[in-house]
């Protein structure tokens, strides 16, 4: 977000919720350079860079719209955030929010992988009809974090690998798979030939 490694941000750790630290105001980030280039901005899925007040969080450090969690360790499909499995959860973590200021916390049901395509597809359909400007948009998977939470679907592929925990990983990623191969063909459909898409991975997540 900032083209800088986190040690060099003031975040060199994962912020549990309550944490007050978030970037640098004074520090641009990758969508306020995009939009003084002409370009919307929009994200879906995952911050982790600041949540305690709105500013610190997408809309404030750029993005017009988010779509998403602010936070970490999410169910798949109940969205509850927690510590450890033997404690209750903090709560909840899923948002809409627009840069004038509206928001709804809601109970989004669906897998969080494929809540967060389908939602990319819209803000894709959403900005061909509204502006001509180019689009940047940030998707940012919450899989394939744990919890190990895969759709049975996405398990046939994984039937060869024994270890429980790699099986449901290998279902974590099969859909992974899934949602970029969609986002990617919907991109060429709705918004053509001239554009790039870029996959990273971050620093981890269960293995």
């Amino acid at each position: 977000m900032t083209g800088r490694y986190s040690a060099n941000t003031g975040l060199p750790f994962a912020m549990y919720p309550g944490s007050v630290a978030g970037l640098p105001p004074d520090m641009p980030t990758l969508p306020q350079l995009m939009r003084k280039a002409g370009y919307s901005a929009h994200m879906v899925g995952k911050w982790h860079l600041g949540h305690s007040q709105p500013k610190q969080g997408p809309i404030g450090r750029g993005f017009e719209s988010h779509t998403g969690s602010y936070m970490w360790d999410l169910e798949s499909y109940t969205k509850l955030m927690w510590d450890r499995p033997w404690t209750k959860p903090y709560g909840a973590d899923w948002i809409k929010a627009h840069e004038n200021g509206s928001y709804l916390h809601y109970p989004e049901t669906r897998h969080s992988t494929i809540a967060l395509t389908e939602e990319a597809v819209t803000v894709m359909e959403d900005h061909k009809k509204k502006t001509d400007n180019p689009l940047f948009m940030y998707l940012s998977y919450n899989a394939a974090h744990s919890p190990l939470q895969p759709e049975a679907s996405w398990l046939e592929y994984c039937s060869s690998i024994p270890h429980l925990w790699r099986y449901q990983y290998c279902g974590m990623v099969v859909g992974l798979d899934w949602g970029i191969k969609r986002v990617a063909d919907a991109a060429k459909e709705i918004l053509g030939e001239n554009t790039i898409i870029v996959v990273s991975s971050d620093n981890g997540g269960s293995v």
